[in-house]
Order: C-alpha cells, then sequence, then structure tokens
C-alpha cells in the first residue's frame, strides 16, 4: 500500500508536469521513453524492450531475456487478437471517407484487444520485475504517455478525476487531434498532386497545438490534483 501511495505521489507530479511540457520532448517522453503505434498509452510491455527504459531499471540480463520472450508472447497473441499492425494494411487504397471509418473501427478493435492482452499477461511481467522496478515503470509509463496520462485508469482513481472532468479532457484531445489532422493535405504527401506542403511549418503548427492543448488540459484539473 505504501509503495502505490509512492508512485501515484510521483504520477500527479508527472501528470501535471508532463501536460505542460509534452511539446518540447521530441521523439515521445522525456528521456527518450517515446510513444507507443497508433498514439495510444504506451505498454509497460513495450517499455519494458526499450533500452534506455532497461537501464533505467537496472535489469539484469536475465531479466532482459524473460521481458523478450514475454514480449514475443504479447506481440503474438495482440496480433492474433486483430490488435497489430496488419489489420491496417490496404486502408490507403480505400475512399477518405470510408477509409476514416475504417481506421476508427480498426483502433477501437486493436485498443480493445491490447487491453485485454495486457491484462492476461500483467501477472507474468510482475513476477519477473522486483517491486521497486514496477513501481518505477509505472512512473515511466505515466511520464511517456504525457498528456494521454489523464487516461490511465489508476491515474484517473488515484487523482480522483470525476466524470465531468474526464468527459472534459476527452473533449479537449478530440477537438485538437481534429485540428492537428486538418494540417494534413487531404490527398496525402503531394496533395492530390498540388503543391508539396510544407513539413517544417506543420511541425511548427502542431507544437503550438500542443501547448495550447497541454494547457487547457492542465486547467481542467484541480490544485489539489496539481499537487497531490
Amino acid at each position: 500500500m505504501l509503495r502505490q501511495c509512492r508512485w501515484v505521489a510521483v504520477a500527479a507530479v508527472l501528470l501535471s508536469g508532463s501536460m505542460v511540457s509534452a511539446q518540447q520532448r521530441p521523439g515521445g517522453g522525456q528521456g527518450g521513453f517515446g510513444g507507443g503505434f497508433g498514439g495510444g498509452t504506451n505498454s509497460p510491455f513495450t517499455l519494458v524492450r526499450n533500452e534506455a527504459v532497461q537501464k533505467e531499471l537496472n535489469l539484469s540480463d536475465e531479466q532482459v531475456g524473460d521481458l523478450k520472450t514475454l514480449g514475443d508472447k504479447v506481440s503474438e497473441e495482440t496480433r492474433s487478437a486483430g490488435g497489430g499492425r496488419e489489420a491496417f494494411q490496404g486502408l490507403q487504397d480505400l475512399p477518405r471517407e470510408e477509409r476514416d471509418k475504417k481506421m476508427a473501427e480498426l483502433l477501437a478493435k486493436g485498443e480493445e484487444a491490447r487491453k485485454k492482452v495486457s491484462e492476461k499477461f500483467q501477472p507474468d511481467l510482475d513476477k519477473i520485475l522486483e517491486a521497486a522496478q514496477r513501481d518505477r515503470l509505472k512512473q515511466i509509463q505515466i511520464q511517456a504517455d504525457g498528456s494521454r496520462a489523464y487516461q490511465n485508469a489508476e491515474v484517473v482513481a488515484a487523482l480522483k478525476i470525476s466524470k465531468e472532468q474526464q468527459d472534459k479532457l476527452a473533449a479537449i484531445s478530440k477537438e485538437f487531434g481534429d485540428k492537428t489532422r486538418e494540417l494534413f493535405p487531404r490527398g496525402g504527401a503531394g496533395g492530390g498532386g498540388g503543391e508539396r506542403p510544407n513539413f517544417e511549418e506543420m511541425q511548427k503548427k502542431m507544437t503550438e497545438l500542443n501547448a495550447a492543448r497541454d494547457k487547457q488540459l492542465t486547467e481542467v484539473l484541480t490544485a489539489d490534483q496539481k499537487s497531490a
């Protein structure tokens, strides 16, 4: 119980801090703990295969080997359940409206598949890691999630984020997600044969949008939640 309280306290600081600084972390989370495929929250099974995370957790060679074996099992079962990248093949050939609808369906299905697989193998992960390593991994996961950390069920419970707050946070994320997608040309990189997009300008606008999004997300939290 005390260990949980310690990581929750750190998680609260990371959550409030990451929301206002996520745009300053090129390539993912601070310290090289990058984001995962599809923009979802960072899976602990993915993070523990990151060399930077392994070093941070001070894993033994035996633990690294056991985690690789476990990770292979998780990846295979995720693919079998429809949560892998293979499900997205061929989407580029569909009309935009149909592609967007199919993409949303696949993302929802994939998220559900990954959730079930993670729950199944979490006990195996806990057996491999020591208590202190598990605590630190949770902190890293929240840190790497950045502005998505509020979706973490344990963080929501620990900080007592209300349903109303969750709805506001989700609405803000959707709003800025839509604005980000609008930056990309509808016809692909070439804009359907038009002028080549200015990627430097797009990156600048994305950074500005991220900063505005994170500011609004942070404002949803109460003072107590930010300082918990």
